[in-house]
């Protein structure tokens, strides 16, 4: 006499005893909240290691204050008070990763009212430079960074509201290492003549040519850029 499905459904219960659904299998709880005090009307969250301590650190953009805040992690969930950092006008959405390909984290927030997307770099200690502001589509909302083009950096897709667009931004990072400022794999009078060509371009304004021209950082391409190429001629990995 064959079994029925209903009897055999039965026997398999018998067998196996109780189970938990997937649902309360998976299901987790949490700790009553701890608040942390960031710029005016944060509007978007991002999580990573932004100070390469090995915990997981905070960066929310804020809306009402045109800035961005760092919330560094002491290791237990608990966090440092926010630093701030400017952004562009209504910054809406803001992401995390290497923008540069220093190793560090970075940051990239989207800006409703000045249609833009600002760069935070990454000095290596979860403290941030301001970058480039790039243009997008007007009123962006949404920002992701992944490598769009296959050549190992990072890129932008910027979801732009009022356009009905997505903006792609391609990173056209130059160097990989600090005097190569043409990007031919070493340091030679080559990228002395790359910057002594761009003396006085202004920096952080979207030219990567001109950013990279900028070697020391300090927001103008001028000699004390060449003076750190020659002291550096022959290196690069």
């Amino acid at each position: 006499m064959p079994v029925s499905r209903r009897f055999a459904y039965l026997l398999m219960l018998l067998v196996s005893g109780p189970t938990l659904s997937a649902a309360q299998a998976k299901s987790p709880t949490f700790a009553p909240k701890i608040d942390c005090d960031t710029g005016g009307c944060a509007h978007s969250v991002a999580i990573g290691d932004l100070d390469a301590d090995g915990d997981a650190d905070l960066a929310t953009a804020n809306f009402g204050s045109d800035d961005a805040t760092i919330l560094l992690n002491h290791g237990d969930g608990t966090f440092a008070p926010g630093v701030h950092y400017d952004a562009g006008d209504w910054p809406h959405s803001i992401t995390i990763g290497d923008l540069d390909g220093d190793g560090d984290a970075d940051l990239a927030t989207v800006n409703v009212f000045s249609h833009s997307a600002s760069i935070l770099l990454n000095n290596g200690d979860g403290t941030f430079a301001v970058g480039a502001i790039n243009r997008t589509g007007e009123s962006p909302k949404s920002v992701a960074i992944g490598d769009l083009d296959g050549d190992g950096d990072a890129d932008l897709a910027v979801a732009n509201c009022h356009s009905d667009n997505v903006s792609v931004l391609l990173n056209q990072r130059v160097s990989k290492c600090e005097g190569d400022a043409n990007g031919d794999g070493t340091v030679g009078p080559l990228d002395s003549g790359f910057v002594l060509a761009r003396f006085g371009c202004p920096v952080g304004i979207g030219d990567p040519y001109c950013d990279a021209a900028d070697q020391n950082g300090d927001g103008i391409v001028d000699p004390l850029d060449s003076g750190l190429i020659l002291a550096r001629l022959g290196d690069c990995p």
